[in-house]
Parts: C-alpha cells; sequence; structure tokens
C-alpha cells in the first residue's frame, strides 16, 4: 500500500532549487523529475511562477507598444485638443463677426424694404398722375385739332374777303373811272354851254330863252362837277380803305399761316410727349411691377436674413460648445498623459522584474527595437520637415521620453558596460532632438519660416548623431550574438 521512494527527498528538493536557480539565471535547462508529492507540488509552482514571468515578459513587450501607442494618441489628442480650441476661437471670432454682419444687413434690408414700399407708392401715384396727364394731352391734341379746323375756316374766310376787297378795289377803280368820264362829259357840256350863250348873246332877243337854257345847263355841269369832286373823294377813301384792308388782310393771312406752321409743330411735339408719356407710363408700369417683384425679394430676403441671424446665434453657441468640448479634450489629454506615464512607470518595474532571469529582453529583441527606432526617427524627422515646409504644424512628439523610443529605453535600467557609453550618449541628443522638434513647432506657430527652417536643420544633424550611435551600438550587439553572448539574461 505505501510507495517506496527510490531517492531521498532533499536530492530532489536540491534538484529542484538548481533547477530553479538555472532559470532564474536565464540558463536552458530541464524540468527535474519529483515523486514525492510536496516536491511535485512545490514544482508545479515554481512552473506555474516561471509562465507567469513568461506571461509578464510578453505582456511587457506589448505593454511597450500600446505604452508608444498611447504616447502617439496623447499627442494627436492634444494637437487635436490646441487645433479645436484655436478653430473654436477664430469661429468665434467669425461668428460674432458675422453675427454683427447679418445685424447691420437685416437693418439695411428694413430699410431697403421701407424705401422700396415708398419707391412703389410715388411710383403708382406717378403712374396716375401719367395717366392723368396723358389724358389731358390727348384733351389737348383735340382742341388743337379744333384750333386748326378754326385757323383753316379763318384762312378761307380771309381769302375770300381778301378776293371781294380786291373786287370792291375793281369796282371803286371803275367808279372812278364813270367819275372821270362823267368829268369830262360836265366839262363838255359847261364847254357847249359857254358856246351856246355866247351864240344866244349874239342872236339878241331870239336868243334869250336859249341863254337861260345855256345857263341853267352849265349850272348843272358845274354841279355834276362840284358832285363828282364829292364822288370822287368817296371813291378815293374807298380805294384808300380797301388798300388798307387788302394790306391787313395779307398781314392776316400771312400771321394765320405762321400761327398755322407753329400751331402744326406743336401739335407734332404734343404728339411726340404723348407717345413718349404713354412710353413712360408703360415703363412706370413694368418699373412698378418690378418693383413688385424686388418687394417680395427684399422681403423672402430679409426672412433669409432671420433665419441667417438665428443660425448665426446657433452659431455662436456652437462654438462655444465646440470651445468647452476641446477645453475639456485637453483636459482627457492630460489625463491620458497621466496614465500614460503610470503605465510606463509600470512597464519599467515589470522590465526590472525580468532582468536576469530567462525571460528577460534577448539581443534579437533589442536589435528589433532599435531597428524599430531608426524607422521611427526617420519618420519623426520627415512629419517635422512636412510642418516646415507647409508651415502648419502636425501632431508630433516633442517628450523624448514618450515617443516609442524613449519608452523603449526608459524601461532599460540596466545596460550592459559594453554599449553603455553610446547608450548614455543617445539620451542626451534624443532629448535635444525633441526640444529642437519643439522649437521648430514654436516657430511655425509664430509664422517665423526661417527660424523654423533653422531648428530643423538642427534637428536633421541631431538625427544624425542618434543614427550613428545606433548603428555603433548595432554593431557592437551583434558581435556580442555571434560570440553566443546574451547581453540582458543572466
Amino acid at each position: 500500500m505505501f510507495k517506496i521512494f527510490k531517492r531521498k527527498p532533499c536530492e530532489e528538493a536540491n534538484a529542484i532549487i538548481k533547477y530553479v536557480e538555472d532559470r532564474i539565471e536565464g540558463k536552458e535547462t530541464s524540468i527535474p523529475s519529483v515523486e514525492y508529492p510536496v516536491h511535485k507540488n512545490l514544482l508545479k509552482d515554481y512552473e506555474r511562477l516561471f509562465s507567469n514571468e513568461e506571461i509578464m515578459s510578453t505582456s511587457s513587450k506589448k505593454m511597450l507598444d500600446v505604452n508608444a501607442s498611447l504616447s502617439d494618441f496623447d499627442v494627436e489628442m492634444s494637437s487635436i485638443s490646441d487645433e479645436l480650441i484655436d478653430f473654436a476661437k477664430e469661429m468665434a471670432t467669425v461668428s460674432e463677426s458675422n453675427l454683427a454682419v447679418v445685424e447691420e444687413i437685416t437693418a439695411s434690408m428694413n430699410q431697403v424694404n421701407y424705401t422700396i414700399n415708398e419707391t412703389t407708392e410715388t411710383l403708382k401715384e406717378l403712374a396716375v398722375s401719367s395717366k392723368e396727364l396723358t389724358n389731358q394731352n390727348y384733351k389737348s391734341l383735340d382742341e388743337i385739332k379744333e384750333i386748326n379746323q378754326l385757323k383753316q375756316d379763318v384762312m378761307n374766310d380771309a381769302s375770300i374777303m381778301s378776293k371781294q376787297i380786291e373786287r370792291l378795289v375793281e369796282m371803286a377803280n371803275k367808279v372812278n373811272e364813270i367819275v372821270i368820264g362823267v368829268g369830262a362829259i360836265a366839262d363838255q357840256t359847261n364847254l357847249l354851254a359857254l358856246n351856246a350863250s355866247i351864240e344866244a348873246a349874239r342872236a339878241g332877243e331870239h336868243g334869250k330863252g336859249f341863254s337861260v337854257v345855256a345857263q341853267e345847263i352849265r349850272k348843272l355841269a358845274d354841279d355834276t362837277k362840284e358832285s363828282l369832286r364829292g364822288m370822287e373823294n368817296f371813291v378815293n377813301h374807298i380805294q384808300e380803305a380797301a388798300k388798307e384792308g387788302k394790306e391787313s388782310m395779307n398781314n392776316t393771312i400771312e400771321s394765320t399761316e405762321k400761327m398755322s406752321k407753329k400751331i402744326d409743330s406743336v401739335s407734332d411735339t404734343t404728339n411726340k410727349n404723348v407717345d413718349m408719356l404713354e412710353s413712360t407710363v408703360n415703363n412706370v408700369y413694368t418699373i412698378n411691377e418690378a418693383m413688385s417683384g424686388v418687394s417680395v425679394a427684399a422681403t423672402e430676403i430679409n426672412e433669409a436674413m432671420d433665419i441667417s441671424s438665428k443660425d448665426a446665434e446657433r452659431l455662436s453657441v456652437m462654438t462655444n460648445t465646440i470651445h468647452e468640448d476641446a477645453l475639456k479634450s485637453g483636459e482627457y489629454a492630460k489625463k491620458i498623459s497621466t496614465i500614460d506615464q503610470t503605465l510606463s512607470d509600470i512597464v519599467k518595474e515589470m522590465r526590472q522584474g525580468l532582468d536576469g532571469t530567462i525571460h528577460a529582453m534577448s539581443n534579437r529583441e533589442f536589435l528589433e527595437h532599435m531597428e524599430k527606432a531608426k524607422i521611427a526617427h526617420q519618420s519623426w524627422l520627415d512629419n517635422l520637415n512636412y510642418s516646415v515646409d507647409t508651415m502648419k504644424n502636425h501632431p508630433l512628439q516633442t517628450d523624448s521620453s514618450k515617443c516609442a523610443f524613449g519608452h523603449f529605453y526608459h524601461s532599460i535600467q540596466n545596460m550592459p558596460i559594453v554599449i553603455e557609453k553610446e547608450w548614455n550618449e543617445i539620451d542626451r541628443v534624443h532629448e535635444d532632438l525633441h526640444n529642437s522638434g519643439k522649437k521648430v513647432l514654436k516657430a511655425i506657430k509664430e509664422n517665423n519660416h526661417l527660424e523654423a527652417q533653422e531648428y530643423y536643420d538642427a534637428a536633421e544633424k541631431l538625427s544624425r548623431q542618434i543614427f550613428k550611435l545606433i548603428d555603433e551600438i548595432l554593431v557592437e550587439v551583434n558581435k556580442q550574438t555571434q560570440k553566443g553572448i546574451e547581453l540582458f539574461k543572466g
């Protein structure tokens, strides 16, 4: 019933101790064979510890990567937060300016609306007045037509009167001719009567009766001549009056013709004015309709400006919200930075706990980290150069302890003596490199391209120094590896 042990319990214990010591020193060794239950449990516990150590080693490597990613996230978050804060400030300025502009435009549009309404009313009144004026002009044209007709009648009557005066002159001339003829006859009669008187005187007593007749004839002739003188004066007066009437009538006809031409000119001008006035009235109606459209558009613009004003107010509120969120993001970034630092300390402690054990970092892992460091810093330098070229800040880690290499660098506490000098030198140059990056970003923010380029050139020079030191370390670690020496184990 009882199992007989082939070896003494102390030998199993010694084997377990030797195995544990070898594992602690990082030596590859096989698990000892034990039979004693207590030793089996003890060995099982040690194996669990070594397994946990391996897990811790793997976790520390992963956490180192996570730590670097978290630092990058911290940088990007801080950068975005700063950009958001700047953006929010600009937006606040733009929002205030926009709100002021909207309010100013709204006030202007109200004035425009008022002016449009007044103009519309004025145009309506103008249209009515123009229409009335057009109607009055049409009446004037009708009256001018009537005047034209009267003028024509006057000219016709004047022409008739002129002809009648001409006839009167002709008749007066004929009467004058008759008077002259009768006067000649009277002279002849008077002469004959004189001759008769002479002959009657010669006849004596027998000629007395004939003498009386002759005297009567002479008296009649004298009376006739006297009457003819009156007639001649009357005819002369008629001729003078006819002549004056003729001249007056000619002047009347001439004045009437001039008046006719002026009336025709006034009529033509009035017709043109009426046409122009009608065109103006039509234009006024067209403008009035257009003003109605403008009024509608102005009203719509006013409504749109009201909406814009509300949107501007909302934008102002949203901008304040963005600014507050950006400030919160900055606070979160600080918390992330604190978490990052805490996680970095934990990784450092975990690395220290693994130093000298079989799960400590191998030469191959160290070399991989150093190669990654070169790639990461070249990428960092390229990003810095891009920032200088564009004169715009981009997310960039300026804390030398929080870049991927910085986390790795500070997680190692005990550096082998063969590379200790170069390793310590890297820390100084690496810190100067990141400080140069910080100066570059500051110069870009101040929009000083010359200074930014100078600091970048300094950073590039420091980067070459880092690459030289890393290459020297890589050469030495490769030599040690070829000799079979693990620098970080045992």
